[in-house]
């Protein structure tokens, strides 16, 4: 049934408020009540000035509804190693050799890929000053627990994040007993054997300051870092060097740039440039869409394998 004024009118109440806001959301909605305003029937004149109302009275009274593509934000780039890849070194096993020899478990201090130079396992989180609060967006069912897992004399994965509210779950699918030795600041730090086959259980109520070591003092090659945030907008490089962090409204943010070989980042080379990170902390522009920041260079005076 076409709508006409005689239809405005005959809700009560909230009913036509919010009637009248749909029409001045919809643009074919806006057109017909411009043209209903060109007549000289006050009654209607009326009408175009209480819907006028109504937007603004949704406005100030409710949340602000954001359409879903406003939250699809993606920040990428990329972190290269500036110099000549280091070596690796070889592990040197010096417990239970017999069973942690055959998996031969790898140097991850500071990998470098050879063909691109990019830097595994760099750390790249929103950062939040005192007082600052994390944007809200709609995500999926967040897991209910995160594994970090002790298997062929490794612990995997090396950088490992966690949500506040999730439970780690610390296992051990090894034949032989690990111990997992937590160094934390604002959570209790924690300091327990996990017997062969067994699981460890471990939960966060507050977000940690940085990165924390997590080290099998068994075992004393065996090290991971758990990067403890209150919301999703954390990123691990992959082989490559490159990050992604998805999902952030578009606005001026700071993030976090942290190494473990090198802990606070401070400055970057960017299209021949220096670039200064105080603190290891860089603010970025995040425009509607991809926000590529490109490659950027750390200095190999930064690390220390």
């Amino acid at each position: 049934m076409p709508l006409s004024s005689d239809h405005i009118l005959q809700p009560s109440g909230p009913k036509v408020l919010g009637l009248l806001y749909v029409m001045l959301r919809e643009p074919r909605g806006r057109t017909r009540l411009r043209n209903l305003s060109k007549g000289t029937n006050m009654r209607v004149q009326k009408i175009f000035v209480i819907a006028w109302l109504a937007t603004v009275w949704q406005a100030a009274i409710f949340p602000r509804m954001v359409d879903a593509e406003e939250h699809r934000q993606q920040l990428t780039g990329q972190l290269i190693y500036q110099g000549e890849p280091p070596t690796p070194p070889k592990v040197v096993l010096n417990k239970d050799i017999e069973f942690c020899t055959p998996h031969d478990p790898p140097y991850e201090r500071l990998i470098v890929d050879p063909e691109t130079k990019g830097i595994a396992n760099v750390v790249v989180w929103l950062y939040l000053r005192r007082g600052e609060q994390a944007p809200e967006v709609t995500e999926g069912v967040l897991p209910d627990s995160v594994t970090l897992d002790n298997a062929g004399c490794r612990l995997a994965p090396h950088i490992c994040p966690v949500r506040t509210g999730q439970t780690l779950k610390l296992g051990n699918e090894d034949q032989v007993s690990h111990n997992a030795n937590a160094f934390l600041r604002r959570n209790s730090p924690f300091n327990e054997v996990i017997p062969a086959g067994n699981v460890l259980e471990k939960q966060f109520n507050q977000p940690e300051p940085f990165p924390a070591r997590v080290r099998c003092s068994i075992h004393a090659w065996m090290e991971a870092w758990l990067v403890v945030t209150d919301h999703p907008f954390v990123a691990v490089t992959g082989k490559d060097g490159r990050f992604s962090i998805e999902g952030l409204p578009a606005g001026n943010w700071s993030f976090r740039v942290w190494h473990e070989a090198a802990r606070s980042l401070n400055e970057a080379v960017v299209q021949g440039e220096k670039v200064s990170w105080p603190k290891g902390v860089l603010t970025v522009e995040v425009e509607s869409g991809l926000h590529d920041l490109g490659q950027m260079e750390l200095p190999a005076k930064f690390f220390r394998p």
